[in-house]
């Protein structure tokens, strides 16, 4: 016979869970409700994180296409690249910006003034900001040193 998961708030799912075998954290149902897919943003970064991809190049009409799609579909927000790391992301920003899109077109920063001013002169309808807890990273590429780093 098997069991329902479906309904969190009258049924003991945890309990159900774990007769199944399955440990969640409890943390997981506190204060739980049932999933309305109306309240969540899908946020794709395809345009930034894809083009990470070896031997992955993607041209700006490339860019183009694929976040008319990716609009086309419904995606809310885009992740069109970090700016300040080259011209052609800044463009390609510049340009999703200009086609004036359903889906929120969002720049990616480290957290520096320069990067955040490039990604707010990109024109951008959003920015990620991006902060490093690594100690390498933030005194080589952010330049920030802490007093014991010193």
């Amino acid at each position: 016979m098997q069991q329902s998961y479906e309904n969190i708030n009258e049924n003991n799912i945890l309990l159900k869970l774990n007769k199944a075998g399955i440990y969640p954290s409890p943390y997981n149902y506190i204060k739980s409700k049932k999933i309305n897919f109306d309240e969540y943003v899908i946020h794709d970064s395809t345009l930034r994180e894809g083009e990470q991809t070896p031997n992955i190049i993607l041209s700006i009409d490339n860019k183009i296409q694929i976040a008319k799609k990716l609009d086309e579909i419904g995606i809310k927000r885009i992740e069109a690249g970090f700016p300040a790391a080259s011209n052609k992301q800044y463009t390609t920003i510049k340009e999703l910006v200009k086609l004036d899109l359903n889906s929120e077109i969002i720049a990616f920063a480290r957290s520096k003034k320069e990067d955040i001013d490039i990604a707010v002169q990109s024109g951008a309808q959003g920015i990620i900001v991006s902060y490093s807890i690594s100690s390498f990273i933030v005194k080589t590429s952010l330049k920030v040193y802490h007093k014991k780093n010193i």
